[in-house]
């Protein structure tokens, strides 16, 4: 159990966890609070999606990551992930079960959620599994940044050659003498 290491990807991460057993819920919470910045939790499928919803209208942004069991009345976890992925393409899903069972296993798997937690959850399998997504959203969000970042940078230069072609006469000429650009203030 490597709590540590897995902190480090998940400390500044939302999670939504969906269960109908509340012992259950209750038992994986405490170990979800400890490494989670947020944790929200939901008894079936129906209130899972309502929670999922409403965290989107309040934050403008999806939980980083979702675990929700499978077996659940009013909206099982493969019904509540397919709507979750339909509204989130990109959703982080970590799906959690009692059963064994290789058509669920395989939906799951078209679905393309590929984090599967068999109850009872094994200390390092759980560490293990949350520590490989939320590594995976830390290097996702790294990269949004940095895109957006570029995308800043971008959009200032253009803003300042904007700003020079108003105020300054620019002309290139090659090595022959010969001009090959001027700016509109040139040719005013």
């Amino acid at each position: 159990m490597d709590l540590k290491n897995t902190m480090k990807y998940t400390k500044d991460l939302s999670i939504l966890y969906v269960e109908d057993d509340e012992d259950a819920i209750e038992h994986l919470s405490s170990v979800l609070e400890t490494l989670f910045l947020t944790v929200h939790k939901a008894y079936d499928g129906n209130h899972g999606l309502e929670s999922y919803n409403n965290y989107y209208s309040m934050y403008n942004k999806y939980y980083d990551l979702v675990l929700t069991d499978i077996e659940m009345p009013r909206k099982n976890g493969i019904e509540l992930s397919e709507i979750i992925l339909d509204i989130n393409p990109n959703q982080n899903i970590i799906v959690i079960s009692a059963y064994n069972e290789k058509e669920r296993l395989q939906q799951l798997l078209t679905m393309g959620i590929t984090n599967f937690l068999h109850k009872p959850v094994e200390s390092r399998n759980f560490f293990d599994t949350f520590k490989k997504c939320s590594k995976l959203i830390c290097e996702q969000n790294k990269m949004k940044e940095e895109l957006h970042s570029s995308q800043e940078v971008n959009h200032n230069l253009e803003v300042l050659l904007d700003i020079v072609n108003q105020v300054a006469i620019i002309s290139k000429t090659n090595l022959q003498g010969t001009i090959t650009f001027v700016n509109d203030l040139f040719c005013q």
